[in-house]
């Protein structure tokens, strides 16, 4: 996976850089090693947005939070993100395993 972060308002270091793509490899079991992410990064009067987005099986996703700090804002929007992209991966392995099911074998979880 590659991540691009981008700075709005903001001073960039190589540890938030280190930082952020460490916590990002987190997508990885979700998405396809050739995925390009973009992470967002903003400081607007005193409150840090981030926003998250990205193409995953033909759809392009955004997860956005606001927090007081950067590492906040940042967190809750992978959270999303995950949440998201866990829910739409059972929701997948729910619809396999029906159809597989419906041939005559047993499928247990």
């Amino acid at each position: 996976m590659r991540v691009q972060i981008y700075y709005d308002n903001l001073n960039s270091s190589t540890w938030t850089d280190d930082f952020i793509e460490s916590r990002v490899q987190k997508l990885e079991k979700y998405l396809n090693p050739s995925a390009l992410i973009h992470v967002n990064l903003k400081l607007d009067k005193k409150i840090y947005s981030t926003n998250v987005v990205f193409h995953h099986s033909h759809t392009d996703y955004a997860f956005g939070a606001e927090g007081e700090n950067l590492f906040e804002s940042f967190t809750l929007a992978l959270e999303k993100a995950m949440r998201s992209l866990g829910d739409e991966k059972r929701k997948l392995k729910l619809r396999v395993n029906k159809r597989y099911s419906e041939f005559g074998h047993e499928v247990s979880e």
